[in-house]
């Protein structure tokens, strides 16, 4: 029998602890599984609608049609939602301690499928990674690097079970499933970062006439908001159309103004979004695994 002290400890009731917690034995790990979780399951589900056409088109950022209507790009979009949405959603669930520790065999066939589609996942991702908003040095610098730890550590985590090393085969399952995690955060720190760039002071980013005369047609058809002629707002690209693909201007960055001038503000902190999230995941990762080297959680 449970002593108070035990029930205290862990956090439930000896009744609860039974019956109801999937095999966690602290109530945080499980509010950590059921947040984490159900971000990712949220993240996945709404990112359904991104496997059409007509969905990627319509759902994408602004100015983001531009690459990925053309076939190459868009497979390759495609293919990585594909791979990485449902590897995340497998990744939640491998997490149960109860699935693992009760039905090893599903845990098992569990991870080989998750690990393939994230390795299909990375792969894809890379090769869109040169025209992701705009596809900053900084923003393909950080796809490359998740990449490589997503390799990296889902070897790891592969090699330690191979050799029977289950403490340390969930650790690096853990930090795979966070540097992964750290694109699905990016998402919510972009708002927060460009609108704090945008706050603070007009910043510009620079587009090809030809990408921002789409992006502006585009914005035109999806607000119903006439647009200004080109030419007239950036003078720069007027003249020869054969000449705009070789010709960039500087956009500012704004959420009142354009719908061009939105796309810009997306592109600005981008980059900087994906480090700040991969720093977060890469850091709070470790300090979970180093305060629950004596509980059977995640």
């Amino acid at each position: 029998m449970l002593s108070y002290g035990a029930t205290a400890m862990n956090g439930f009731t000896p009744s609860i602890q039974r019956k109801a917690m999937l095999g966690f034995l602290r109530q945080r790990s499980l509010s950590l599984w059921l947040l984490f979780g159900g971000i990712t399951l949220m993240f996945a589900l709404s990112h359904l609608e991104y496997l059409s056409t007509k969905g990627m088109r319509k759902s994408l950022a602004p100015g983001e049609w531009f690459w990925f209507q053309h076939k190459y790009y868009q497979l390759g979009l495609r293919l990585h939602l594909m791979a990485v949405l449902p590897a995340s959603v497998l990744f939640v669930f491998q997490c149960v301690p109860c699935i693992r520790n009760n039905h090893r065999q599903i845990h098992r066939v569990g991870g080989r499928i998750a690990f393939t589609l994230l390795y299909v996942g990375a792969i894809s991702g890379v090769l869109i990674t040169p025209h992701a908003f705009g596809g900053s040095p900084s923003a393909q610098a950080e796809g490359y690097t998740v990449a490589i730890l997503i390799f990296f550590s889902s070897y790891k985590a592969w090699s330690r079970i191979r050799s029977r090393r289950i403490t340390d085969h969930r650790k690096w399952a853990l930090r795979c499933a966070f540097y992964l995690g750290s694109s699905i955060s990016s998402r919510i720190m972009l708002g927060i970062t460009s609108l704090i760039a945008v706050y603070f002071g007009p910043q510009y980013v620079v587009f090809r006439c030809d990408e921002l005369d789409f992006t502006m047609t585009m914005g035109e058809a999806l607000t119903n908001v006439t647009r200004i002629p080109l030419e007239d707002k950036y003078p720069a690209c007027g003249g020869n159309i054969s000449s705009w693909s070789t010709t960039v201007v500087p956009v500012r960055s704004a959420y009142t103004g354009g719908y061009e001038e939105l796309a810009s503000a997306l592109r600005l902190t981008f980059g900087a979004s994906l480090w700040i999230c991969l720093t977060i995941h890469a850091i709070g990762v470790e300090c979970y695994l180093n305060s629950s080297t004596d509980e059977n959680p995640l």
